[in-house]
């Protein structure tokens, strides 16, 4: 299929279903690594699947819960047999969709997430069916550019990082979960380098001193006073990299006045699913819907 050169994430979706119309063929194999989307409907005007990954053949830990012992029994299981003679896999990780134009909506969770869908998309689109040039791909951003300008990203006169040299350790004893906090390795090897970056001759040990836990690193970038943001094109740059993080560690100081963190940025919204007693997912239709009622809402409000 030749490829071409103007198409929208949901062309794109299209076509590689005529493409690609079977379950195999959308299964993509690295390593011993699964990936594939399965489910597929058209809900409203978006449209919503389900993503999978999973490692073939991998087991499951199941426990034995014999009564009256001190311990029970962990032991691993693998994946059932189908009577037909389909092989099959356990699932321990998903991701639900919805697409709509150059807008995509994501139910993610922490073992699955927006970055192993855009490589997956990009095989899929590239790699399988040579819908799209070599020069382009699919990346997720987790805020549109309409909504970081109306924000003023754009706009940021400075930046402000802050970060804790000392990070939470946990100690499990038979009295129970103690936390202490030891020395982030990464954080306290790049604050000891900007220092002699700085000009700063650090003394012998000190990053070996147990009491750089205890600091807090506060970055402060700013453009020269008085100019304007944007015309240093390295601070718009720099804004628009931070304004990607979802910690509020970092913020965006803008020229109003305004102040702009992490979760300020972030598209999102709280969903509720009734899961029946003993599974682990709530219906996909469900999902489907909810994520096209919200990508509705999106658009409706120009937010996307």
């Amino acid at each position: 299929m030749a490829p071409q050169q103007t198409m929208t994430l949901e062309q794109c979706w299209d076509a590689a279903l005529k493409y690609c119309p079977l379950a195999q063929d959308r299964e993509h194999s690295k390593n011993s690594e699964r990936s594939m989307i399965n489910t597929h409907h058209t809900v409203g005007a978006t449209r919503c699947g389900s993503f999978h990954h999973w490692v073939d053949g991998e087991n499951q830990l199941v426990v034995e819960k014999t009564p009256n012992s001190t311990t029970w029994k962990i032991s691993e299981v693998p994946p059932p047999q189908n009577s037909g003679g389909a092989k099959c896999d356990f699932l321990p990780h998903s991701l639900y969709f919805g697409i709509r134009g150059n807008h995509a909506v994501l139910v993610q969770s922490q073992g699955l997430r927006h970055s192993s869908f855009s490589d997956y998309l990009n095989w899929l689109f590239y790699d399988k069916c040579q819908l799209t040039p070599l020069n382009q791909s699919v990346l997720f951003n987790p805020a549109s550019a309409t909504r970081l300008r109306q924000k003023g990203v754009h706009k940021a006169k400075s930046i402000t990082i802050q970060k804790h040299v000392g990070k939470k350790s946990k100690s499990v004893s038979t009295q129970g979960n103690t936390y202490h906090r030891i020395i982030d390795k990464q954080i306290s090897k790049g604050l000891l380098s900007a220092l002699r970056a700085l000009g700063i001759a650090i003394p012998a040990g000190l990053e070996h001193d147990d009491d750089l836990k205890d600091l807090r690193v506060t970055l402060q970038i700013s453009a020269r006073r008085g100019a304007n943001a944007l015309d240093n094109s390295a601070m718009c740059a720099l804004s628009r990299l931070v304004a990607d993080q979802t910690s509020d560690d970092y913020q965006l100081n803008l020229a109003d006045g305004g102040v702009l963190k992490g979760d300020d940025l972030i598209l999102k919204t709280d969903a509720k699913f009734a899961v029946p007693l003993g599974r682990t997912h709530p219906n996909e239709y469900d999902i489907f819907k909810e994520l096209d009622a919200y990508l509705q809402r999106l658009i409706t409000a120009g937010t996307v």
